[in-house]
């Protein structure tokens, strides 16, 4: 294992919680004063929609850098592609 799967990993694990916070964000921000108390499923229905959408993003130029670069270790990027 060399520096390199150590980045990987911790982009692989800290990537999607930063999404996940970041689509909560962008939601608080953008609604209206009207619906604070209210629509909370459609919300929900968004912030996992924005997050998938960042994740799969970001899982393009996560598998090539798997891919080419070698990094000793071989991430299952397959299943993540399927699940996405």
């Amino acid at each position: 294992m060399n520096a390199f799967s150590v980045i990987l990993i911790l982009l692989g694990c800290v990537f999607p919680v930063l999404a996940f916070i970041a689509s909560i964000i962008f939601i608080t921000y953008y609604s209206t004063p009207d619906d604070s108390k209210q629509a909370w499923l459609p919300r929900g229905v968004v912030i996992i929609a924005f997050t998938l959408a960042l994740v799969s993003v970001i899982l393009l130029p996560l598998d090539i850098a798997n891919d080419r670069f070698e990094a000793g270790m071989n991430f299952g990027l397959g299943i993540l592609w399927q699940v996405n």
